[in-house]
């Protein structure tokens, strides 16, 4: 696994984008990874966390942004595509 970058999420936990498409949350202390899930691309960007709720989004150069609870597996959801338009000059 090559990780790009990570986020600590609290204490306990950091969440990991990959070259290989997917997100990994792992236990900071044994190494052990909690759960991942899959995007259609590489995920080259650091986690935005919400402390408070658990909350983590993500981007991925699938041009989606994904939203999930660092605690529940079953919670990731993920944006609209979001593709930037360059205009020609």
């Amino acid at each position: 696994m090559q990780g790009i970058g990570q986020t600590m999420i609290g204490l306990l936990l950091l969440c990991v984008g990959c070259y290989d498409g997917k997100v990994y949350v792992i236990e900071r202390c044994s190494g052990v990874i909690k759960w991942s899930f899959q995007t259609q691309g590489p995920v080259k960007s650091s986690a935005c966390v919400n402390l408070r709720t658990g909350c983590a989004y993500i981007g991925s150069h699938d041009h989606h942004v994904y939203a999930f609870n660092v605690q529940v597996t079953a919670a990731v959801q993920c944006s609209k595509k979001l593709v930037h338009q360059l205009k020609k000059t």
